[in-house]
């Protein structure tokens, strides 16, 4: 639908979580299915278990800086190393 802005929801962690959950626990249904189940679009669950797998059950909390696990150990790692050099 062209000329048609799209409206962007606020969406509940818990239910991001439950339906990735239902997504990882179901096997023998595709994305689109659930989708249609659910009633949303299979690019939105798409991007939640993307971030999902990416960043664990972090993705879905507000107001944490999603940074991959790998760059939070080298951070831990240098700060424990100035902490050494003290």
């Amino acid at each position: 639908m062209l000329g048609v802005p799209s409206i962007q929801r606020k969406v509940d962690p818990d239910y991001k979580l439950g339906i990735v959950r239902y997504v990882l626990n179901s096997p023998e249904k595709t994305q689109t299915q659930i989708a249609r189940e659910v009633g949303l679009v299979a690019s939105t669950i798409s991007k939640w278990v993307r971030q999902y797998k990416q960043h664990g059950e972090r993705a879905f909390i507000d107001n944490i800086p999603l940074i991959p696990d790998k760059e939070l150990r080298r951070r831990e790692q240098e700060r424990l190393a100035s902490e050494k050099e003290e």
